[in-house]
C-alpha cells in the first residue's frame, strides 16, 4: 500500500499443549497446540508512510496467536488464530494498512512454519523411548567398570589349556592329528575401505554435534563414447580423474604429486533449508588420492578405480546461518570435517559414493540441530551426484591416455619443428630463384 512496516525481533511467551489422540478439523490427527503471547509490543511497529504523508510513525501493539499442528498421512497441517491490538494514531487510511499487514504476516508465518515442519519430517527418525534413554545412561555408567573385567576374560580365553585332567577322551585321541601338519598363517590382505583409519580433521575435537552420512553410489550413464569413454577416462592418471571431476569454479592445486596430495577449492555455496539460509565461502580441502584398481577383486562388471580423502582446512566460522521466522537472526558457526569419496565404473556408467563426517560447534538455538543435519546430508548427496555427472561428461569424449613413447615423440616434434620450418623456407626461396644452379666458385 505504498508504506513500509518494520519490526524488531518480536518475543513471544509460548505455552504448548499436547493434542495427541484428538481429531481436528478435516479428520486430521491432532498433535500440538500453542499460545504465543507478544512480550515486547511497546513501540514495536515503525511505519514509514508513503505519498502524500511522507512521515514515520512508531506504533505500540499487544497480541496473541493460538497455533495448532496436526497431520494426516504424509501431510503436515498448521492453523492459526491471531488477535492483535494496536494503539493507532489518527491518520487516514492507517486502519486499512495495519489490518492488511496483520493478515498477510500471519498467513505467511503460518505457511513458513508448515513448510519447516514438512522439511524436518523428511529426515526425521523415531525418537528414543524413556526406557532406551535410561539404558544408554546405564551403559555409560557401567562400561568403565566392566571393560577391564572383559579384557581379563578375553585374555584368559586366549591362553592355551594345558591341564591334562580337563582334556576329554575325544580330544586326547585327536591330539596326534593336530601335530602332523599345522595350517599356514593367512596372508595379510590390504586394508579395505571400511578398515582404513579416518584422516585427522583439524578442529573436530571442539565440535558438540557430529553428523555422519553414508551416501550410496550415484550413477550416471556416459553419452558419446559410452563404455569405451569410461574405460579411457579411468585409464588416465589419478590427477587427470580429479581434474575431470572438478566443475566450473573448482580449482585443483598440486601440493605433492609424488604423494598424490592436492588442494581442492570449491566455489562458495548459498543453500536454503527449512526457512533459513546457509552461506559458505569457498571451502578448501586437502585431498589425498589412492589408486584402488583391482580392489573389487575382479568379480562382476563393476571396477574400482580411485579413492580420495578430502579434509576441510578453513572451517573456522565457515557457516553463516540466517534464521527464518520466528528468530530472524544471523549466526556464524565453525565446523570441521572430512569425506572419503570412491569412484569406479560399470560398463558405460560412472559410479561415485561418499562417506561424510562433519563436526559442528553449534550454539544452543532450538531446532538448529535439525537444520544443520539436513544441510550436511543434502549438500553431501547433491555434491556426490554433481561429481558423478562431471566424470560422465568428461568420459563422453575421453581418448586413451598417451603412452610414454607417444609423449616422447610429441616432445621431439615440438623441439625439431623450429629447425625444419626454417630449412623448408630456405629451400622454397632457392627453388623460386630459377632453373640455374649456384656457382661452384
Amino acid at each position: 500500500m505504498g508504506s513500509t512496516i518494520s519490526i524488531p525481533a518480536p518475543k513471544f511467551l509460548t505455552q504448548l499443549r499436547n493434542l495427541r489422540g484428538q481429531v481436528t478439523s478435516g479428520a486430521y490427527e491432532g498433535r500440538l497446540e500453542g499460545d504465543l503471547v507478544l512480550q515486547n509490543g511497546e513501540g514495536i511497529f515503525t511505519l514509514q508512510l508513503g505519498f502524500p504523508f511522507r512521515s514515520t510513525l512508531t506504533i505500540s501493539a499487544a497480541g496473541w496467536t493460538r497455533a495448532q499442528i496436526s497431520w494426516k498421512g504424509d501431510e503436515i497441517v498448521a492453523t492459526n488464530y491471531v488477535e492483535v491490538g494496536i494503539k493507532l494514531p489518527k491518520v487516514p487510511g492507517l486502519s486499512n494498512i495495519m489490518e492488511f499487514f496483520v493478515k498477510s504476516y500471519g498467513t505467511q508465518s503460518t505457511q513458513d512454519c508448515t513448510d519447516a515442519l514438512a522439511r524436518a519430517a523428511e529426515v526425521a527418525r523415531p525418537p528414543e523411548t524413556p526406557l532406551q534413554i535410561v539404558e544408554e545412561k546405564v551403559k555409560e555408567f557401567f562400561t568403565p567398570l566392566t571393560e577391564p573385567e572383559a579384557e581379563e576374560t578375553e585374555a584368559a580365553e586366549r591362553e592355551p589349556q594345558t591341564d591334562e585332567d580337563d582334556i576329554p577322551v575325544e580330544a586326547e585321541l585327536a591330539q596326534p592329528l593336530q601335530t602332523e601338519a599345522e595350517p599356514a598363517p593367512p596372508e595379510e590382505q590390504p586394508p579395505s575401505y571400511e578398515e582404513l583409519p579416518p584422516p585427522v580433521a583439524p578442529g573436530m575435537e571442539e565440535a558438540n554435534l557430529v553428523v555422519t552420512v553414508k551416501i550410496d553410489p550415484k550413477k550416471r550413464r556416459v553419452e558419446g563414447l559410452g563404455a569405451e569413454g569410461a574405460a579411457n577416462l579411468m585409464a588416465g592418471s589419478d590427477r587427470q580423474i580429479l581434474e575431470a571431476m572438478a566443475q566450473e569454479g573448482w580449482e585443483v592445486e598440486v601440493v605433492d604429486e609424488s604423494r598424490n596430495l592436492y588442494m581442492l577449492s570449491l566455489p562458495p555455496v548459498l543453500y536454503e533449508v527449512m526457512g533459513s539460509t546457509i552461506s559458505i565461502p569457498a571451502p578448501r580441502f586437502l585431498t589425498t588420492l589412492r589408486n584402488t584398481s583391482g580392489r573389487d577383486g575382479g568379480k562382476g562388471s563393476y571396477k574400482d578405480r580411485i579413492e580420495g580423502d578430502l579434509v576441510l582446512q578453513n572451517g573456522e566460522n565457515i557457516f553463516t546461518l540466517q534464521l527464518g521466522f520466528p528468530f530472524r537472526s544471523t549466526l556464524t558457526i565453525s565446523a570441521a570435517g572430512w569425506t572419503r569419496a570412491t569412484v569406479g565404473w560399470d560398463g558405460d556408467k560412472i559410479l561415485s559414493s561418499n562417506y561424510v563426517e562433519v563436526g559442528i560447534k553449534l550454539p544452543k538455538v532450538p531446532g538448529l540441530t535439525n537444520i544443520m543435519e539436513y544441510f550436511v546430508k543434502s549438500y553431501g548427496t547433491q555434491s556426490t551426484q554433481d561429481c558423478t555427472d562431471a566424470l560422465a561428461r568428461a568420459a563422453a569424449d575421453a581418448r586413451p591416455p598417451e603412452s610414454p613413447l607417444q609423449s616422447i615423440e610429441e616432445k621431439m616434434k615440438e623441439l625439431l619443428n623450429p629447425l625444419t620450418d626454417g630449412n623448408e623456407d630456405a629451400e622454397d626461396a632457392l627453388m623460386a630463384s630459377g632453373p640455374g644452379r649456384p656457382s661452384s666458385r
